[in-house]
């Protein structure tokens, strides 16, 4: 009886885990795939040092880079060049700190499933001649505008006057970041 038990706990334990640990790998996968990220998503990081053997270089590349690898490689369907950075984000008299400011490109939301809720997002013809527009999330709308609707409005982000014509659907925290 005694040795029957400790075999059904055991087989008990085993498959416990094992949801547990079903149930945790799907989660995480939920997460990442709400992104719009999958197996077909590749991240590109130039502007590192690279060493092979005696030869070494450092490479940039451009917009105008990304805009080639879309035109000359067919089996590409986006290309989102990005530029991350922080700073703080003004309202009037309001101010906020912001860790995760995105430079994107047009094809953002092609790429990642980040939608927006209110407003719209920017265009070729705006992306192309530099227009100062930006799309905001639900964090910045709620401490800044206090939920009041930001579209039209001229905030600043590092002491550059952009307009709003856009705000983000609430994305919540992932890996510490907070997407809003």
């Amino acid at each position: 009886i005694v040795t029957m038990l400790c075999v059904v706990i055991g087989v008990f334990s085993v498959i416990t885990l094992v949801s547990f640990g079903e149930g945790d790998k799907q989660y995480i996968f939920d997460t990442v795939s709400s992104f719009g990220t999958g197996a077909a998503y590749m991240e590109i990081h130039p502007g590192r040092d690279v060493s092979m053997g005696p030869v070494s270089f450092t490479e940039k590349l451009t917009y105008r880079d990304a805009e080639e690898i879309v035109r000359l490689v067919p089996d590409v369907a986006n290309v989102d060049p990005r530029l991350f950075g922080s700073g703080d984000v003004k309202y009037g008299r309001k101010k906020m700190d912001v860790p995760f400011i995105i430079g994107v490109s047009n094809r953002y939301p092609m790429v990642f499933s980040h939608k927006v809720v209110t407003g719209r997002f920017f265009n070729k013809t705006e992306e192309d001649t530099r227009k100062k527009v930006c799309i905001v999330g639900t964090k910045i709308v709620s401490e800044l505008f206090s939920g009041l609707n930001p579209i039209g409005e001229r905030i600043k982000l590092n002491s550059k006057s952009y307009t709003v014509i856009g705000i983000f659907e609430d994305k919540g925290a992932f890996f510490g970041f907070d997407y809003n």
